[in-house]
């Protein structure tokens, strides 16, 4: 199809939402990889849950202030080359993290992680609103967010056949770096050339972080982000481990469970667009946070096995619906500055990503997982209840 940017008419085939698509699904493939291994990894340098989760903390630091960086690159640099270098961090990372001799080596190298999501998903957001005009714009954001969970569907299955054959590192050999050097190549070759950067828009990188946060209600919908994404560590990061060590899952079913669910948070992201315009994008947004918030709570303090899995199936799908809706709210806040906006969210998304699983190693260490639940899925309901009071829907 084509469509009038506002520099040049670009040329968009139907492989580009794919490769965009493969890009966001490849890009979780390391964080699947410990979602689903943690113990494991822990087990082989001899350190807890709590403390080998750090290093999704520590990446999920480094990806805040990276992102805050992506802002001012993406109005200077070609986006596509930059979504490429950061799949390219990915492919560094993870072939240190394979062939890492210590704990402390891996604690290094796994925050590249981090750097390269940062790079990565703000520019396949980038990307897709220079390739397709509003009208299916947000049709093409919601394939990108439904990414994120076909990683884990695809990934869960293989990561945990390989990691029985030969432990976790087989699971980065034989699968993580191969397909991510296939990422590199693909996006590189696949993606057409987006319309080029004019040097004055570094000014409007700055005059738009002026305007953000001169936005109450804009600064409000990003704080939201940060409560939502840090309630959203407890399926992504805990989930697995307190199935295996709370219910006794194997391995094999855990590994089930977690396609299952990253199935159901794929659902609600393709639907969220359906349900926002029958019921409003701020309504949704509230509805479903607030849902997802409860679900994690009854997922962790219910002693039934049926009843917890069932809340840990919905809950990703109430995530699933909400995410997409909530950047749907975002980007009404300034339609002047959209691409800083989506700079500061995904800055805002990492630092909500270090939170949850920083606070959330620290409160499994204290007061186990009974109270990973109350604190996460309190988050979850604070995030909608900020807003529902503080922010105002320009749509």
């Amino acid at each position: 199809m084509s469509y009038n940017n506002k520099d040049e008419n670009i040329s968009v085939g139907r492989m580009v939402l794919p490769t965009l698509t493969l890009s966001r699904i490849i890009s979780g493939m390391p964080s699947v990889l410990v979602g689903l291994l943690l113990i494991e990894i822990g087990q082989t340098f001899n350190s807890p849950i709590g403390v080998t989760g750090q290093i999704r903390t520590i990446s999920s630091i480094l990806a805040f202030f990276s992102a805050i960086m992506v802002g001012g690159l993406s109005v200077r640099y070609n986006p596509k080359s930059i979504l490429v270098i950061g799949i390219g961090f990915l492919l560094v990372s993870a072939v240190f993290c394979s062939i890492a001799p210590s704990f402390l080596i891996l604690l290094i190298f796994f925050p590249l992680t981090g750097i390269g999501i940062s790079l990565t998903n703000p520019m396949g957001a980038t990307l897709v609103a220079q390739y397709y005009p509003g009208d299916t714009r947000a049709s093409a954001l919601g394939w990108l967010s439904a990414g994120g969970a076909i990683s884990w569907v695809i990934g869960a299955q293989i990561i945990t056949y390989l990691a029985v054959l030969g432990g976790w590192r087989y699971s980065y050999y034989f699968f993580v770096i191969p397909l991510l050097l296939i990422g590199v190549i693909l996006s590189y070759w696949m993606l057409p050339k987006p319309s080029s950067n004019n040097n004055d828009n570094a000014v409007n990188f700055t005059d738009g972080m002026r305007s953000i946060l001169r936005n109450r209600s804009a600064v409000s919908c990003l704080f939201s982000s940060i409560l939502s994404m840090a309630s959203f560590q407890l399926i992504l990061v805990y989930s697995a481990s307190f199935l295996r060590q709370e219910f006794l899952t194997s391995r094999e079913l855990t590994s089930i469970l977690l396609t299952l669910s990253a199935l159901s948070y794929t659902f609600g992201s393709l639907v969220s667009g359906r349900i926002v315009r029958k019921l409003g994008v701020k309504n949704v947004t509230v509805l479903f946070l607030f849902m997802a918030g409860v679900l994690l709570s009854i997922f962790t303090l219910s002693p039934y096995f049926w009843l917890a899995l069932g809340a840990y199936f919905l809950s990703p799908f109430c995530f699933g619906v909400s995410f997409p809706a909530n950047i749907t709210l975002l980007l009404g806040q300034d339609s002047e500055y959209q691409g800083t906006m989506m700079a500061f969210n995904s800055a805002f998304n990492n630092l909500g990503s270090a939170i949850g699983a920083g606070v959330g190693g620290a409160i499994v260490l204290s007061w186990g997982f009974v109270g990973l639940g109350g604190v996460l899925g309190f988050f979850g309901v604070l995030a909608s209840l900020i807003i529902y009071f503080l922010v105002t829907e320009k749509i």
